[in-house]
């Protein structure tokens, strides 16, 4: 199943990706963009 996932044509879900990362010890984490206008 990760192999499919993760292949040239594969589509992988945001699920696996995080169950991926998850079992690999990655945290993700999202930032404000600051805006300078």
């Amino acid at each position: 199943q990760l192999y499919r996932s993760f292949r040239d044509r594969g589509n992988p879900t945001l699920k696996t990706t995080l169950a991926v990362m998850k079992a690999l010890g990655i945290n993700l984490t999202a930032n404000v963009q600051s805006t300078s206008c």
